[in-house]
């Protein structure tokens, strides 16, 4: 499983980047379901906004929580550990 992971995002740029926690939509009906806010329009008798509410992203490849502070993302927001990157992307000789 984890091999077909790290194929899907060998070809994909991460840079590293920093993570603070952003804004979410929680649903008023099911408080368990929430979603990413992006600034996008949303129906308030179905949606709660809650500063800071998305507080960690996950690795895409071991699905370990990434906390704020640094990590690696690609421009379409596919997220990695420093675990995964250093296994998989790292260019040689760089550390």
């Amino acid at each position: 499983m984890r091999e077909e992971e790290f194929a899907s995002i060998e070809d994909q740029d991460f840079v590293q980047k920093t993570f603070q926690p952003i804004p979410s939509l929680v649903s008023r009906e099911n408080r368990g379901f929430w979603q990413r806010y992006h600034g996008q329009p949303f129906d308030e008798a179905q949606w709660n906004l809650v500063p800071q509410r998305w507080d960690h992203e996950h690795c895409r490849v071991w699905f370990e929580h990434i906390e704020p502070g640094t990590h690696w993302a690609s421009s379409n927001d596919v997220f990695l550990c420093d675990r995964c990157y250093d296994h998989s992307l790292r260019p040689a000789g760089v550390v």
